[in-house]
């Protein structure tokens, strides 16, 4: 008599695992956005040229200031601006 065990069935998430910074913020790209994975800080470059984070909030938001501050990885320090081009 041939027996086997069921085979459970695996639960595979397109989503992506995203780092977790020192205060608990999830950081991420607009890829990972694109994907599914909304970060609270998303990578940028700030109009200086270095790289950095903004809220995701403040980024997409639609009433947005021309303006918005770019943030080292602990999202507190603020370390440039990014300007908005055509909204």
């Amino acid at each position: 008599m041939l027996s086997c065990n069921p085979i459970r069935p695996r639960t595979l998430s397109l989503t992506p695992d995203l780092p977790v910074n020192e205060n608990g913020q999830t950081l991420g790209t607009y890829e990972d956005v694109e994907r599914g994975a909304v970060p609270d800080l998303i990578g940028i470059v700030a109009d200086s040229g270095v790289d950095g984070y903004a809220y995701w909030e403040q980024f997409d938001a639609e009433d947005a200031s021309d303006v918005i501050p770019v943030y080292a990885e602990d999202g507190a320090t603020q370390i440039g601006v990014f300007s908005f081009g055509d909204k």
